[in-house]
């Protein structure tokens, strides 16, 4: 079986589950971990999916005022009223 990593620790019984914990170095770690993180994404930054969230949003809405209106209670006709004048 080829290793992902060759120069890792070798596990006394053959599985790390059953080694349970132990310090790691900074060294060790440094073989296999990328040299820097993933930058986190910026709050601040602005939304790039603009349209396709607005969009999402209106579809969610409807959903929503489908379901509180109820298909019995209000004809077809009111519910279209209800969308011309949004």
């Amino acid at each position: 079986r080829r290793r992902r990593w060759p120069e890792s620790r070798e596990h006394r019984t053959g599985s790390a589950r059953s080694e349970g914990w132990y310090p790691i170095s900074r060294r060790e770690k440094a073989r296999y971990l990328r040299p820097c993180p993933a930058p986190r994404p910026d709050p601040d930054a602005p939304d790039t999916q603009g349209p396709n969230r607005v969009l999402s949003e209106r579809r969610s809405e409807q959903r929503r005022l489908l379901s509180a209106i109820g298909s019995a209670a209000l004809p077809d006709s009111d519910l279209l009223k209800l969308n011309q004048l949004k």
